[in-house]
């Protein structure tokens, strides 16, 4: 039988908001990114502008690359947060909670590419494994989608 790692809903949490706690993430070769378009590179500049920012822990700086009227649908939130103030309360909200110290230090990106307006990474955090797709429209997060899947570990 199978149970879940006791921390792996801290630990991805943690992730949400640290995205490694500043340290440097490690960046998997990605096929095919020196073919994005200008579009594609402009909305992975956002998407990286973005991971940048989750080690501040600064609210302000986190959600200032979302639009006004962002949703975002993230599978740590009971529903869907809609509106830049909705945002801005949640991740205020998870600012607050204190992160794993058993976060690994670096992040490993298993996926990470944009087409267009359209971005998507799959992150090994340590913990859990993370996807993330994003729109992003005028230099903007319009939609963002974060599934984190809590990695098993088989029972003692």
């Amino acid at each position: 039988m199978m149970k879940l790692n006791g921390y792996a809903i801290v630990a991805a949490i943690a992730v949400a908001i640290s995205m490694t706690g500043g340290a440097a993430a490690e960046e998997a070769p990605v096929a095919g990114s020196s073919d994005l378009d200008r579009s594609g590179r402009e909305t992975m500049a956002v998407i990286d502008r973005h991971i940048a920012a989750m080690p501040t822990k600064d609210v302000e700086t986190i959600v200032s690359d979302y639009s006004d009227d962002t949703i975002v649908i993230v599978t740590l939130f009971p529903q869907p947060i809609v509106g830049k103030d909705a945002l801005r309360k949640a991740v205020g909200d998870v600012v607050k909670m204190s992160a794993d110290p058993n976060a690994p230090k670096e992040l490993k990106f298993l996926r990470k590419e944009a087409i267009g307006e359209y971005g998507y990474l799959v992150v090994d955090a340590g913990a859990a494994i993370v996807t993330e797709t994003y729109v992003v429209r005028g230099g903007k997060v319009v939609f963002e989608s974060a599934t984190f899947v809590p990695k098993v570990q088989p029972a003692e």
